[in-house]
């Protein structure tokens, strides 16, 4: 199959680039809007239910309010109560992509290890039965850990004073011992070494944690200029819509006005032939310039099709007008 190049003006670059650059501003202002919505959304309902305001509405559950007032199933109602009680607003926006089933269940996730729980498993990505399977084996991880400790507490407190006293014994010689060798020269450089390579290491990784987290806050910084740059264009071409749509609205009552007065004109019956001619011919244009003021308006596969019918009109008209 033979390669051909194909030539593209600069112009439909630009123009494509524009309609990219302007559509990807309205999906992150969409995806910002979505993520609010869900929080406000969790927030409303347990609201509502907190609050009994669904008595003031007629209803005398919650539950019944949910499924004849707000088309909400009950269950789904107290998941997004669930989520806004132990996720909060910041996890939730954040999370909004994932969908109120995933972010129920990773309520189920104790808050300490919630951040590790999403670092280690991509979550997005998951089905809802993977997602709920792998939940489960942190809390039998999480269940069989109170187990040991559990017994660990019983063999605590099966040991007498004496098995204590024993211990104590034991570390203090282990105390006096190090002491002793502290004392020699050169002692455990090993060990000093090691040391200090695991606190140069440690304070590398806060460092390189230091410089992500920079990382982070800028690209956010700048996503939130563009967001505030793409409101700011939405909200110009709002007004310039209400504008525009004003100035119909005087140009129609304008119109209505002056038709008003020519079928005043045209009911008098003391106007002669050639007057109520000239009028009627007047009305005629304008209709004619609003038909064609709509039809530059029109999908371009309509408009062929209705440009067609304004041909047969105007063939009648000439057809009509030859005869006298």
């Amino acid at each position: 199959m033979e390669n051909k190049i194909i030539d593209v003006e600069p112009s439909e670059v630009s123009a494509a680039y524009d309609e990219a650059v302007k559509l990807h501003h309205e999906i992150i202002t969409n995806g910002t809007i979505a993520a609010q919505a869900l929080w406000e959304l969790c927030r409303c309902l347990k609201r509502m239910r907190d609050e009994r305001l669904y008595i003031s509405l007629g209803f005398s559950e919650f539950e019944e309010y949910c499924e004849k007032k707000a088309n909400i199933k009950k269950r789904q109602a107290y998941n997004y109560i669930k989520a806004c009680e132990e996720l909060g607003p910041k996890f939730l926006q954040s999370n909004a992509q994932l969908g109120i089933t995933k972010l129920e269940l990773l309520t189920h996730v104790p808050a300490l290890d919630r951040a590790e729980f999403m670092d280690n498993n991509a979550v997005e990505d998951m089905s809802v039965s993977d997602l709920k399977k792998r939940i489960e084996e942190l809390e039998q991880e999480n269940g069989l850990k109170g187990e040991q400790i559990s017994m660990l507490q019983e063999q605590v407190s099966g040991k007498d004073d004496t098995d204590y006293k024993s211990q104590v014994d034991a570390l203090t010689a282990q105390v006096e011992e190090l002491k002793a060798k502290a004392d020699k020269p050169g002692k455990d450089i090993a060990k000093v070494k090691k040391e200090l390579a695991a606190k140069a290491k440690e304070e590398q990784e806060k460092a390189v944690r230091a410089a992500i987290d920079k990382e982070r806050k800028a690209a956010a910084e700048k996503q939130q200029e563009a967001i505030d740059h793409a409101t700011a264009e939405m909200q110009n071409q709002i007004e310039g819509y209400k504008k525009k749509l004003e100035s119909q609205k005087a140009s129609v009552t304008e119109a209505m006005q002056k038709a008003a007065e020519l079928e005043k004109k045209l009911s008098d019956s003391r106007t002669d032939n050639d007057t109520k001619f000239s009028i009627l011919f007047e009305q005629l244009q304008v209709r004619l310039e609003e038909i064609f003021d709509v039809l530059e308006n029109i999908a371009p596969e309509k408009q062929k099709k209705y440009a067609g019918k304004l041909c047969e009109l105007a063939d009648t008209l000439r057809d009509t007008a030859e005869e006298f």
